[in-house]
């Protein structure tokens, strides 16, 4: 018997669940899903989330929290740490967001789609070309500027399906109105996860839900 419980904080049906199975039926197929191991009472593991690469980087208190900043989000990077590494105050959350902001100044950006494509050495100037830019495209890369290898899931966009690269993925959901995607943690990963949410689209779906599994 499953002695975890699970809080989904967002799915089908919010709330605490006794095993994964119950938890894992509010999830599947659920873009943007945020769910977390607990105590039978609820309780959530006493950890912090840093978020390294995200919508906002920074030490959060919670999972909700962290999710919020890194679902959705091309090429986020966070870790989960116990809560004693980083204090609860301000002032030391704070000395890790600026310690997080000189870390991003030392890696290289690869602007596909900006006012100047190319590859830049700070996130300054590469902040300059995408600012503003309608279909700014960009995404962090290794020091020869080659990308990380990473699958995306479009649930919504021009073509749903599986893509192996950002600016392939991009494309698809850029200026599309209700684009929905995830980054996935691999191409394996990403197929399931695609394949689990065209089932759920219902029969009167079905023929465009096939129509939309492609992998690229």
């Amino acid at each position: 018997m499953d002695k975890n419980h699970y809080a989904v904080h967002d799915g089908k049906n919010p709330g605490l669940y006794d095993s994964w199975p119950d938890a894992k039926a509010q999830v599947d197929g659920q873009p943007g899903n945020c769910y977390e191991k607990v105590d039978p009472s609820g309780e959530a593991p006493d950890k912090k989330y840093v978020v390294h690469e995200g919508s906002k980087p920074g030490v959060y208190d919670s999972w909700p929290q962290a999710h919020a900043q890194v679902t959705g989000y091309p090429g986020s990077d966070f870790e989960r740490v116990k809560s004693s590494i980083y204090g609860s105050t301000e002032e030391s959350k704070q000395e890790v967001c600026e310690i997080l902001e000189y870390r991003k100044m030392d890696k290289k950006y690869a602007v596909h789609e900006g006012k100047i494509p190319g590859i830049y050495n700070s996130w300054n100037e590469t902040k300059e070309q995408v600012s503003g830019h309608p279909r700014a495209c960009y995404e962090k890369v290794s020091p020869s500027g080659a990308p990380a290898k990473k699958s995306y899931v479009v649930y919504e966009g021009r073509n749903p399906g599986v893509y192996y690269s950002w600016p392939a993925a991009h494309s698809q959901v850029v200026g599309h109105r209700g684009a929905d995607y995830e980054r996935a943690r691999s191409s394996s990963d990403a197929r399931s996860k695609f394949d689990s949410y065209s089932s759920t689209q219902g029969s009167s779906n079905n023929k465009s839900s096939k129509e939309g599994r492609s992998y690229y």
